[in-house]
């Protein structure tokens, strides 16, 4: 209360300094102007300080500060300078016009507390860049924070050099849309967690050279090209990505962390493809590195439906957990069954880790052949007078006591080797469509077997019996 009473006197006071003043001093007009100026100074000090500055000059036009108002950024003004902090208050709308070039110092910010519009079009679209070089990070990015649904939106926009270009702080900002938008060059594209009442639709975009595409959760990406990065999508989390191609990333294209999905998207050319709790649904994922490694997550695997993941050069599949993992819906691209297993990581490398169930199919993927159950020592075969004309299958590929070779080729003579070259086994004249030879005397180890068929072609074939 005391100091309310003394703010409440300041008034009075002033006016008795002011008068005892005048009396002491006959110059009235000078004083009386002195504190007219200082007043006026005061204010238009708290002025620029609450407010947004915009100069002019040297052909660009300077932003900073604060906006407290509607503000548009216009391609006529354009480049824009943003040499400082800038904010946009709750209430207030940032609209920035088709065409405009922001240029932004470095370690700068633009910060949206209130409502952001950047929505350029095909043939003039807006840039948000480094004003100073071409290194990575230099601009710390566009921060969306206190937001309200649907109130920032990009489209046509070009993002580089920035520490984050777009990031949406935990967890109340908004971002309603990013479309057909570029990012290149960044430490991190878009980062962040949005309302899980409104996820983030991310469509059309493209992502090069940048460390980190996509970073966080609660987003819906479609239709988006991500190539020559260190991640794709890192750390996912309440994410659907489809209709998306992933290619060249130097460590992991995709890594998931719950309730993802992935649909109907090409994972190919990257260190690892695909890593750890995504639901894989009509997707092809090869000639990577590694094409999909497997960890488990409280529901268990997530499922890979309806997939292709052939033809990685160290393994197509590696399981992680000590956890069985079936993967009945993916073709492998050969009907090679031997082949197949080379490319799994499974119990049979490591003790450590469970079994991978497979189905194999035929090489154009249109038949199933059998499926393992390894944990029981033991295949389910299809019809084999299914496969399509001029493919030879054997299986099972580890095999215990017998082969069974499709006769669609019309064989004659059937011949096993040792590792050494050495004849074991040789029959021929062979009538049925399915032919069993049986193995039940051959040791644990590699061979290979010689087809000759009725048109004097041969075939050969690799297989393991293991007992």
């Amino acid at each position: 209360m005391g100091l309310k009473r003394f703010k409440n006197k300041i008034p009075s006071l002033f006016l008795q300094f002011f008068f005892l003043h005048i009396k002491k001093n006959t110059n009235f007009a000078k004083n009386l102007y002195t504190i007219q100026k200082f007043i006026f100074m005061k204010k238009l000090i708290i002025f620029m300080f609450l407010s947004v500055q915009i100069t002019v000059g040297f052909g660009q036009t300077v932003i900073q500060g604060m906006i407290n108002s509607n503000v548009t950024l216009t391609k006529e003004e354009s480049p824009y300078l943003v040499a400082g902090y800038l904010v946009v208050f709750p209430k207030w709308k940032l609209t920035i016009n088709p065409g405009v070039e922001i240029r932004v110092a470095d370690g700068v910010k633009i910060e949206i507390r209130g409502a952001l519009e950047a929505l350029g079009t095909e043939t003039d679209s807006i840039s948000f860049i480094s004003h100073t070089g071409t290194a990575m990070g230099l601009w710390d990015g566009i921060e969306i924070v206190y937001g309200n649904e649907g109130i920032v939106s990009f489209d046509y926009c070009k993002f580089s050099h920035a520490y984050v270009a777009i990031k949406s702080a935990c967890c109340w900002g908004d971002i309603k849309e990013i479309k057909n938008s570029h990012f290149t060059y960044n430490k991190v594209a878009i980062y962040g967690y949005t309302k899980s009442i409104n996820n983030t639709l991310i469509e059309n975009c493209y992502f090069a050279f940048n460390e980190i595409c996509i970073q966080g959760g609660s987003k819906i990406i479609n239709n988006c090209v991500f190539e020559k990065n260190d991640y794709g999508i890192h750390g996912a989390l309440m994410v659907d990505v489809s209709n998306s191609f992933f290619s060249e990333h130097t460590f992991i294209a995709l890594i998931g962390c719950g309730d993802t999905k992935l649909f109907n998207c090409i994972i190919t050319n990257n260190n690892i493809g695909v890593s750890d709790k995504f639901e894989i649904e009509n997707c092809y994922i090869s000639n990577n590195y590694i094409g999909v490694e497997l960890f488990e997550n409280y529901h268990g695997f997530s499922p890979i439906i309806n997939s292709k993941i052939c033809n990685n050069i160290l393994y197509n599949v590696m399981n992680y957990s000590k956890r069985d993992a079936d993967l009945y819906d993916v073709c492998w691209c050969s009907s090679d069954s031997t082949t197949v297993e080379d490319l799994i990581y499974d119990a049979y490398d490591d003790l450590s880790v469970g079994f991978v169930n497979f189905t194999l199919f035929t090489e154009d993927c249109s038949k199933k052949i059998f499926k393992t159950i390894k944990e029981e020592n033991r295949s389910e075969y299809y019809n084999i007078s299914t496969l399509p004309n001029n493919e030879t299958v054997i299986y099972p590929n580890p095999a215990l006591s017998t082969l069974y070779i499709n006769n669609s080729n019309k064989i004659n003579t059937i011949s096993i080797y040792d590792h050494s070259g050495r004849l074991l086994i040789e029959r021929s004249g062979f009538d049925n469509e399915l032919i069993e030879i049986n193995v039940s005397d051959l040791i644990s180890g590699f061979y290979i077997v010689r087809l000759l068929n009725m048109e004097n072609k041969i075939e050969f074939k690799k297989v393991i019996i293991a007992k």
